[in-house]
């Protein structure tokens, strides 16, 4: 069974290159590199090609469709004319394995459940988050609550429950899925990975002039901000604010840039350089400008059960994180016997730490190929595909 090569179907909850693809697509590259054939179903963004477009990427085959309803639905795996197209098109294709990057979500979840039905394929149904009551469910509006919020509380583990492999994103996860009643050899824990291929290696921060960032400067770095994501570093917003006028410290962003009431709310002025969505192609550049990069996590379920992605990125550039030992982050660190730069999720730690290394900023450096070298050796997303050709064969 093991030199038998699969067809893997791979149907991802949102829309092409946003949320949440990154990880699905670069599994589904790998296993593809490994000799089996990979299709990968998704939304399609900023066009309307019906019934779907077709194109390979990377020897992967990607299957995107459009929908009428707005891209909040589509991207968080509820488009109406996308999970019938999706339907459809499962029908008469013959899969192994059908794989659900959130499967609780209709748009990934039915397309693979519709296959193994009529196919017999095996499903395997990934667990990336605390969807429900007691995690995402706390945190959101009322009319989520109502709405969608009930539905994620329930579907979440129903999904689960029904299918033939469970991909758990941590340990906590792993131990919820096994007090549902699923079999621990259902269940695999598959952390992210580095994206090496991608990312670029620079050995120092000389790329600072040509992004107007001063080479003098302690400068931290954060991908993949949001309003959201400002609120999960405030220890470090308080830090800074407290530090910016004594030290050259400042720090930089990707993603999306912030409101001004949250510019307002944090004090926040010359400090920040936000770069926005970058470009993949200058992505590598951007952010080897960093000294450092944060990965700070408040001590909740949420963060226990999911994985940072960010956490991928930043070694793969080959920079230490300041961090606090948080789930799975503290769980690697003992496993791997990684040493990154640690605090408190208080902002006097923040401070302190901040201080010690401003004054020790050239060791820094020292570091970069250490850290690039553990993306390489144990977080590359071909080694994280290995993992899961062979769970592949196991549920098989």
């Amino acid at each position: 069974m093991e030199n038998k090569k699969l067809r893997i179907l791979f149907s991802h909850y949102g829309i092409k290159k946003g949320d949440g693809w990154g990880r699905s697509f670069f599994l589904a590259r790998g296993l593809a590199e490994l000799g089996h054939s990979v299709t990968f179903l998704t939304s399609q963004y900023g066009e309307f090609k019906f019934p779907f477009r077709k194109e390979i990427i990377d020897k992967v085959l990607v299957i995107s469709f459009p929908d009428i309803v707005p891209k909040s639905f589509r991207k968080g795996g509820i488009g109406i004319l996308n999970i019938i197209l999706k339907i459809f098109y499962v029908l008469f294709k013959k899969y192994d394995i059908v794989h659900s990057d959130s499967g609780h979500r209709p748009s990934s979840g039915l397309p693979c459940v519709v296959n193994r039905f009529f196919h017999k394929s095996k499903y395997v149904s990934e667990w990336w988050d605390y969807f429900g009551k007691g995690g995402v469910y706390d945190e959101m509006p009322w009319w989520y609550k109502l709405t969608l919020g009930n539905y994620d509380t329930w579907a979440e583990k129903h999904n689960k429950k029904i299918a033939d492999g469970v991909i758990a994103l941590s340990h906590f996860t792993k131990e919820r899925a096994k007090k549902l009643g699923i079999d621990e050899q259902k269940i695999l824990i598959l952390q992210g990975g580095s994206d090496v291929k991608g990312i670029k290696f620079y050995p120092n921060t000389k790329l600072r002039d040509k992004y107007n960032l001063p080479l003098d400067y302690l400068t931290f770095g954060y991908i993949g901000m949001n309003d959201d994501e400002l609120e999960y570093i405030e220890p470090f917003l308080l830090a800074i604010n407290d530090l910016k006028r004594e030290y050259k410290i400042n720090w930089f962003t990707t993603g999306k840039k912030l409101s001004n009431n949250k510019k307002l709310k944090y004090n926040l002025g010359e400090e920040l350089k936000e770069f926005g969505w970058v470009n993949y192609e200058i992505f590598s550049e951007v952010i080897s400008c960093a000294d450092i990069f944060l990965l700070l996590q408040k001590d909740n379920l949420i963060n226990y059960a999911r994985w940072p992605q960010k956490f991928g990125d930043y070694l793969a550039a080959g920079r230490p994180l300041l961090a606090n030992k948080i789930g799975e982050i503290k769980y690697l660190c003992e496993k791997y016997n990684i040493t990154f730069i640690f605090v408190e999720y208080k902002t006097e730690s923040i401070k302190e730490k901040i201080i010690e290394i401003y004054y020790n900023k050239d060791r820094l450096i020292d570091s970069y190929v250490y850290y690039r070298n553990l993306a390489e050796d144990y977080f590359d997303w071909s080694i994280q595909s290995k993992k899961l050709e062979k769970f592949y064969y196991k549920i098989l």
